[in-house]
């Protein structure tokens, strides 16, 4: 079930002796079943993380759910309710209007990097 989760950010304390872990999930409804097992899980985690980093402490793990994807979506969803003059763009404003031929841009294919032409990228 924990596998479920994804992490999008660590916090550690300056001395390395906490870690917050910020995770989320694909499907909402599962958050806080997924934060008891990892809050279940913690100290096997941290063991785990201990054989493999090698520090003098393992920090102590805190998992935390990020709510920060909803929080945005929110604003986002207040923000469209406003409806402001002049913060919808419409078809052919300037904001759209890519039509430029005079610009730097090379859209050339050509792209002698190693890799582009999917051979071995070199090291």
């Amino acid at each position: 079930m924990a596998a479920k989760a994804i992490v999008t950010d660590v916090e550690t304390a300056p001395d390395l002796s906490m870690a917050k872990v910020y995770f989320t999930t694909i499907s909402p409804k599962i958050r806080k079943k997924i934060l008891r097992r990892l809050e279940k899980d913690a100290k096997r985690v941290r063991s785990l993380l201990g054989r493999e980093i090698h520090l003098k402490k393992t920090p102590e793990i805190h998992f935390i759910m990020d709510e920060s994807e909803e929080k945005a979506r929110h604003i986002d969803a207040l923000l469209d309710s406003l409806h402001l003059p002049g913060s919808e763009v419409s078809e052919g404003s300037p904001e759209e209007d890519y039509s430029d031929d005079d610009d730097d841009y090379d859209d050339d294919d050509d792209d002698d990097r190693p890799g582009r032409d999917g051979s071995p990228e070199a090291f």
